[in-house]
This record gives structure tokens, sequence and C-alpha cells, in this order.
């Protein structure tokens, strides 16, 4: 190590400098420190920053989605294909088991596992809908006269048919009296008034036709039995008294 030496005698109270020259390093070359070997403190706190890695922001948090399952229907003997029939035989059924006050729309779609609006689909109302169940039974006494049956046959299926739900015959005339102001005509229920016209075709005679079908009504209304012959032979005209 070197010394920087000065002329003259040294004062003791001369202040102590320390050497120009850094201490050489193992291989003898001196280090020598200059300004350009210590970086700025801006230029360190820029590496700092490059050698942190760098923090993601923060992704606000995501809704949770909870998937519900799909609505399982209930099972029903008639959910998926409802029809007419199906509506008309279970209309029967629950006026057979609970009666007339308490068949409603309501009781009819619970037997048959639907909505209650599914039946208003198909008819627009209770009244309807009881016409229809009451009248279904004389559609094959109309298709027999189609098919060409006799009066004498298509008779005895009207009086088969009527005395199954004796009920329901006696609701099919209430139904289709019910409303009817006192001025308006009394009027037979569909489906029979097409049974009497199509008995009159064939007996050519539509007076004819409704004798025979009074005579059949009333049978019924009477709970009589169907032993008599219900289809005499009408005289032409009346013959006169014998003196």
């Amino acid at each position: 190590m070197s010394h920087e030496t000065t002329e003259g005698p040294v004062s003791p109270h001369t202040p102590f400098r320390p050497p120009t020259a850094a201490p050489p390093l193992a291989s003898g070359r001196p280090v020598v420190a200059t300004r350009s070997n210590i970086p700025p403190p801006s230029a360190i706190s820029v590496v700092k920053a490059a050698r942190t890695p760098a923090q993601k922001p923060e992704s606000p948090p995501q809704p949770v989605v909870v998937q519900t399952p799909p609505a399982v229907p209930k099972p029903g003997r008639h959910s998926a294909t409802l029809d007419r029939d199906q509506i008309l035989a279970a209309t029967a059924e629950c006026l057979d088991d609970v009666g007339l006050d308490k068949t409603t729309i309501r009781s009819i779609a619970k037997r048959l596992n639907c909505a209650v609006g599914s039946i208003y689909r198909y008819y627009t109302d209770k009244h309807e809908l009881l016409e229809a169940v009451c009248e279904q039974r004389f559609v094959a006494v109309v298709d027999a006269i189609q098919a060409g049956q006799t009066p004498d046959q298509t008779a005895r299926l009207y009086h088969a048919a009527a005395s199954a739900r004796p009920e329901q015959y006696r609701l099919m005339f209430w139904l289709a009296s019910v409303g009817r102001s006192p001025e308006q005509p009394a009027q037979l229920p569909g489906v029979i008034a097409t049974v009497v016209a199509g008995w009159a075709r064939q007996l050519d005679d539509p007076n004819a036709a409704r004798c025979r079908w009074a005579l059949l009504h009333g049978q019924l209304m009477l709970d009589a039995d169907l032993d008599c012959d219900l289809l005499p032979d009408l005289p032409s005209h009346a013959s006169a008294p014998e003196d």
C-alpha cells in the first residue's frame, strides 16, 4: 500500500486523508471506484420492479349459477295424450262416483291428472261437457240407422243405451231444457233429434217416427220393460165406430 507524501514537516493536526486508490484485488489489479459504477436510485427501483412478478388485477367475483333440473311431469294415465274420448270417459266415471253436484271441471281434471285449461280446450263449460257425455251413448244408435238397420233393431239399441245409465238419460233432457224461456218451444237433445229424423226417413212418415219415439221414451221414464211391440202398425185413418 502506497501513501501520498508531502513536502515539509507533518503537523500533528493535519487531518487524515484516505488513500485515493482502493486496495488491489487478489489478482493485483487495483479496483477503481468511479461514479459510473454506482447505479442511480431510480435505476435500482426499476430493477427491483422488473424482478418482482407483476400482480394480476383481481377479477370481480363471478355469480354462482345454480342449474335447476327440468321439471318431471307427474305420471298420469292421460297426461301425455289427452283427447275428447278420455275426457268424456272420466266425466262419466265422475258422475257415477260422486253425482252431478260434485262433478266439476276441477274434479274431472284431477282424475285425468291434467290442468283445468286442458279440458277447456275441448269444451267451453261444464254444461257442454255434460251434454256430450249424455249424448255419446246414442251415437251408436245413429250409426246403426245410417248403416240400414231396421227401426225395430235401432229402437232396442236405444232402450239398451238409456237403461244402462238412466240418470244420465234424464240429465240429457234436463240439460236440453235448462235456461229455456216459456216462450221457446221444447227441443229434443241433438242426438235424439237425429235418431227421430232417421226413423222418419225409414218410415217415410215423420209423425209415425215421433209416435214411436214417444212410446219408447215413456217406457224409459216409467222404467218399464221393453217386452211389448214398440213398432205397431199405425193405421192410416181411424176406423168409424160401428152402429
